[in-house]
This record gives structure tokens, sequence and C-alpha cells, in this order.
């Protein structure tokens, strides 16, 4: 057996005061770092461990003189640790992971695969507001110039419901775990700016490299006007957006992750926690405007007695039937998830509404989340177009490989067709699904809304009924399908092998579907898509939420050549 790898790290603290003069950090860090390091020294994949404080201003460049002294010192990670964080604040909680545990794990386990990874412990800001200091990549606009990239925050409601370990577009360093090795995409030019702008000038040089390239330090603040007087994005902010946008660009993948279920405290002036939800009439009239602004008071519970909350609970859609909501006269409520309080004991209470909508003149039970229409119209329409091109007089087939509920089941199967649909529902463990799955019987409510329809379940996984699909074992006696729809697991790897799995199940003349595709929330299908398709992708039924990838197989040769050699085709 190999020697495991083993890894250095350098714990860089920055407990400033008094301009350097003096030291001053919140006494919760040092309790933390104590548990942290004894983790550290029962590893043996930790090797060197060593510790400085950097008392100085301002906060850039005692950053830049970091990553200089890990750099000197030749370790291979680097953990910052902000002088206001509370990093225990939420242990013992349910779902909470350590952040250690889970940074590390995560960024071991890229190392060992050649891979890099910077991640990062989630937290709010200061109040009134307790805003989340994570993004994501949004965007103004859907088509041609009105299309431009930016960073959004997390809402508080989104945040609340993120878990495992997931994609960011950028996050703070109050405590952050890098691979060294990341430094090296984002290096500053070290050129004079002189030189630059010569350069910009000449032409030798887009205006945009330039002002890359006028960058100081990794490390560096944006600012809003010319007197430098307010802030743009601070110095954190740029270097973990600098670290994804170089990522996707050199890598071919974004190493920026952010450790969901790792929240931690922020002393601003009090320990500012991770996001809950509160009713209005539970709190303060002081602390009601702040929780006004953005939420409604119905999405909101308070842990009055701090024993925690307890358990979700799935109620019906229909208002008359709920007592917290109010939806006008038994009227379906709005999907989703929303907070009230218990009236058999006036605590708080997590639930979870079903929703009902109408797709194709059937009455479909949601849950959580709801596909968007253009998305269902999108997948009618291609059903449909399939199926009048067929001259033969015989059934055609669809494959869908992750179903939830059944919307796009329902939209898919056309008269004349015969569906597999293949789920486990269990939702996907680094998003809100799985958290979702465990509240409710999905399973029923699928085979509730698809009734009647020519559809056979599995609840196996892709990989596991691709496994057993082989052209000798067919199902309804086909060996091929006409449409396959892939809507499972969204990360590049499971994507990827989703894609290597099913495609020989695909009729020649076949089309093969992908949902989530040119989505800013999971960069990891459009990459896998794009990579094994190239210039065969045709994205339809664009929505804010993004695309579906179509893909005739008559149109690619190229792929068949790529999976001559596929187990599934053996």
């Amino acid at each position: 057996m190999n020697p495991p790898l083993v890894l250095d790290i350098l714990i860089v603290h920055l407990p400033y005061a008094g301009n350097g003069a003096s030291a001053a950090e919140h006494p919760d860090i040092r309790a933390w770092e104590l548990q942290t390091v004894i983790k550290m020294k029962e590893d043996d994949r930790i090797g060197r461990i060593l510790i400085k404080d950097l008392v100085d201003t301002p906060c850039t460049l005692v950053r830049n003189k970091a990553v200089e002294i890990a750099r000197a010192e030749g370790v291979h990670l680097l953990m910052f640790v902000d002088s206001d964080q509370s990093p225990n604040k939420h242990a013992g909680e349910p779902g909470f992971v350590p952040f250690w545990d889970a940074a590390f794990e995560e960024v071991y386990d890229a190392y060992s695969k050649g891979e890099q990874r910077v991640v990062g412990a989630p937290y709010c800001g200061p109040p009134p507001n307790e805003n989340v200091y994570v993004f994501q990549f949004d965007n103004l606009g859907n088509h041609g110039d009105e299309t431009y990239l930016r960073l959004e925050q997390y809402t508080r409601a989104q945040a609340s419901v993120m878990t495992g370990v997931g994609e960011v577009a950028a996050l703070p360093t109050g405590l952050i775990l890098i691979d060294m090795r990341i430094f090296d995409l984002v290096e500053p030019s070290g050129r004079k700016k002189l030189d630059i702008l010569n350069d910009v000038a000449s032409g030798t040089i887009s205006a945009e490299q330039g002002e890359r390239e006028l960058a100081e330090g990794w490390f560096y603040y944006e600012w809003a006007n010319c007197h430098a007087s307010e802030k743009a994005s601070t110095e954190d902010v740029t270097f973990t957006r600098n670290v994804a946008f170089s990522g996707i660009e050199e890598l071919g993948y974004n190493p920026l992750r952010c450790a969901w279920d790792s929240w931690i405290g922020h002393w601003k002036p009090w320990n500012v926690g991770r996001p809950d939800l509160y009713p209005v009439d539970a709190v303060a009239t002081q602390l009601r405007n702040s929780v006004l602004r953005n939420v409604r008071a119905n999405e909101r519970v308070v842990d009055l007695d701090g024993k925690g909350f307890p358990e979700p609970q799935l109620v019906s859609p229909l208002a008359e039937d709920n007592p917290n909501v109010e939806s006008g006269n038994g009227k379906p409520l709005t999907n989703g998830v929303y907070f009230g309080v218990d009236p058999s004991n006036d605590q708080p209470s997590v639930q979870v509404e079903v929703g009902e909508r109408d797709i194709f003149g059937r009455t479909v039970k949601t849950f959580g989340h709801e596909t968007p229409m253009e998305h269902l119209q999108c997948l009618r329409d291609v059903a449909e177009a399939t199926v009048g091109h067929r001259t033969r007089l015989d059934r055609f087939f669809i494959l869908e490989v992750g179903s939830w509920v059944g919307e796009s089941a329902v939209a898919l199967c056309v008269p004349r067709a015969e569906m597999l649909c293949v789920d486990p529902f269990t939702g996907n463990s680094g998003d809100w699904t799985g958290r979702l799955a465990e509240m409710a019987d999905i399973e029923a409510m699928f085979m509730e809304n698809t009734s009647g329809l020519d559809i056979v379940l599995s609840k196996e996984t892709s990989l596991g009924e691709a496994k057993k699909f082989s052209r000798w074992s067919a199902f309804m006696f086909r060996t091929v399908f006409d449409i396959i729809f892939l809507d499972a697991s969204h990360d590049y790897e499971d994507t990827k092998a989703d894609i290597e799995a099913w495609w020989p199940h695909l009729a020649d003349d076949g089309v093969l579907l992908v949902h989530d595709y040119n989505t800013l929330q999971f960069p990891g299908v459009t990459q896998a898509v794009n990579e094994w398709f190239g210039e065969h992708v045709e994205g339809i039924g664009l929505c804010p939420t993004g695309e579906i990838a179509k893909i005739e197989k008559a149109k690619v040769g190229a792929v068949e050549r790529v999976l001559d050699d596929a187990p599934c085709q053996k």
C-alpha cells in the first residue's frame, strides 16, 4: 500500500489592534484552534503545522504577506482565521460539520486527484441585515448584449437550505483553507504600471488584460469611485472571485467551494450566526423592521427557548386544512417551504408545503420546486415532434433519469409513448433536494402524478440501472430509446458519467436532452455537455433559470467513436 499523501499547513491569524502595536482577537478562535490542531496532529495526512500571527494594516497587506510566508516555508496549505470569528458557534446542532473536517476532506481528496481547491466557511454580516457573505453568479438579461455576468449574494432563505460542499462564485476569507497552488493561477504580473498602460495604448494587450495586470497582490480592494472612498469589492471577494474565473479558464473547472454544513459565528458586535427564519409576531419591534425588509412574515421562525427546531412537518396544500397560513378560502398555496407556529403548543414549526399546478391538463402535485413551464413546453414539443417524424406504427420509448415528483414525465409522456423513469427519490446530497426528500414520500407523489400513463418506474441509481440495462435486456422488448432526458445529479463528474452510460442506448435517430444547461447554479452540467458534444449542442427553452441541451444523435458522429469502447456497449 502506498503511504498517504502528507501535506504541510500554515495557519495565519490576523489579530489586528492598535495599528500593529498590539494584538486582539475573540477567545472563541483559540478554543477552536486547540481542538483543530489536535485533530491535525492525530491525522497521518498532515505533516508540519505552522502558526503565525500577522498584526498590521491594511488587511490586504497582511493577507499578501501570509502568502509570501507560506511560499517561503514550502507548505501545501494555507488557512486564514480572522480575529472576529466563532468557528464553534453551531457545534452540536443537527447537520453541523466542523469546518476543518469538511474543508480538509474536500481539499485532500482533490489534491490526491491532481485538482486544486479553495474551501471557505459561510457566515453572515453585521446587524441589522445580517446578509450572507457568499456569492453566486447572476446575470441581467438573457439575450445578446443585454447579458453580463455579476456577483449576487445568496439570500438568507437560499443559504439556510444549502448543504454539502458546493461550488460558489465568491466567498469571504475569514475562515478558509487554500491549496497553495491556487496562487499561481492569480499571480500578480509584477510589471511596472507604465509598461502595462503603454501595452494597452499600443494594442499589444486588451484593456481587460491591462486591468488584470495592474492588480497589486493576490488580495486587493476594488473601489466604487475615483476617490477610493467607497468599496466596490473587498479583498476577500476579489481574490476568491478571481480564483473562480481563473480556475474555469485555466483548469477547466471552478476550484472554489463553500462548506455549507459548517456555518460559523461572526462577532459584529454580537455573535451573528447562520440564517434562521422568524415569525414577525414572535420578535421584538426593534428587529421587526429588519426582518420585513426582504422576507415575508410567514417564512420566518425563531428558536424562542434555545432548544432547537422540531422536525419538519408535511402539511396540506389547502389553506382550509392549515390553520397557520392564510391563502384565501382554501385555494392552493404558493409552492415552497414556509414556516409558522404549531397551534398545539405555540412552538415554531418548519413546514413544507405540497402545491398543485396544471401540466397539459393534468393536475400535478409539486414539492419544493417547480420545473419552469418554458422547459415543460419544450419537452412536450420535442416528444410530439419525435412521434410525428416516425414512420413506423409501433410505440416509441423515452428514458428519464431524475424524475422527482414527475412534472417532466407528465410533459414527455405523449400518446404512443412508453417511459422508463429512473429515480431513487433521495434527492442530491449537494443541495436542498436531499433535505426535502427526507420530509415526504416523493415516490408516492410521483406515482399519483403519473397514474394512468404508460410509465415504468425504477428506483435504481442512474449508473446502477444503466449497468443492468444492456443491449441484451430490453425495456418493453426494446434496447434503445427514442428520447433520453437526463436530470439527475448536476455536478460535472456525474453528468459526464450519465452521458457515457446512456448514450449507447439512444436510437440512431434519437434525441438526448439534458436539463439545467447554461445555468449559473450548475456549471458542471454545461461543462460535461459541451465537452462531449461541442458544436452539436442546441440550447432550447431559454428562461431565467437556464436552458435544456438538445443533441440529435444523427448529427453526432465523433461521439460514437469516443464511446466505441464504453463498457455499456459490450
